[in-house]
């Protein structure tokens, strides 16, 4: 899937209902962009999950009244296109229904485009494992490259040495940076990028993971990408 648009403002993670709203405002006036692109796990789907679920969590009736009513919003607000490329928390739905209702999922009025209306709001649907193209950049939410990885220390090395190629990645909440040469003198950069949700869960109350977000200029085959942190209400 190619991005046409030069500006491109890259939100990951966000995880709706347990989004992080003074982060993602943060993300949203740093930049004046051309379109925006949710880099997978946007919903977080946690009564969905194979794990056991917390009694006081939201339904997924109003985890997708929250989503559409944040997608509702970006459009109003900022009118450029949107593209949602789905994560491996979207993919707890795809499971869910698969194993729970095989007959019922050969329909599509359970899919993300109609549930959250995305053609109303202006919004693009990229499947979870299909690779995005901005100018010469690669970008992937993250959890296509994770096995074998086993958590590197930075994720921006891990994807660096399972992708070969100059690759922005989401998934593992934590803002990383890593670059090579090729023997032909080509340069190959790599990038992990923030969340933008709480960022201390019950399951994992002492996370190593950062608020952040990301921003690409595109000309032609060339891309510039600004990888930001976000801490203590303000953009690194």
């Amino acid at each position: 899937f190619s991005i046409p648009e030069s500006r491109i403002l890259i939100l990951s993670d966000i995880h709706v209902p347990y989004h992080d709203i003074a982060a993602i405002e943060l993300a949203l006036d740093h930049y004046e962009f051309d379109c925006i692109l949710i880099n997978g796990d946007f919903l977080d789907f946690h009564r969905l999950s194979r794990f056991v679920s917390e009694p006081e969590s939201v339904s997924f009736g109003n985890e997708i009244a929250i989503g559409r009513a944040f997608l509702e919003v970006l459009h109003s607000r900022y009118g450029v296109p949107i593209y949602y490329k789905l994560g491996n928390h979207e993919e707890r739905l795809q499971d869910y229904m698969f194993s729970k209702a095989p007959e019922v999922a050969a329909t599509s009025f359970w899919r993300l485009d109609e549930l959250l209306e995305l053609e109303t709001v202006g919004a693009t649907l990229i499947d979870d494992k299909r690779r995005i193209l901005a100018g010469g950049l690669t970008i992937l939410h993250g959890h296509e490259l994770a096995h074998g990885m086993f958590g590197p220390v930075n994720p921006a090395r891990g994807v660096y040495m399972k992708a070969g190629v100059s690759c922005l990645v989401g998934h593992h909440h934590r803002t990383s940076e890593h670059s090579g040469m090729t023997l032909d003198g080509s340069l190959v950069s790599c990038w992990s990028t923030g969340a933008l949700c709480q960022l201390s869960m019950n399951y994992n109350p002492y996370p190593q993971s950062n608020h952040g977000f990301a921003f690409a200029e595109i000309e032609g085959d060339q891309y510039h990408v600004f990888n930001h942190r976000i801490f203590g209400g303000k953009v690194y």
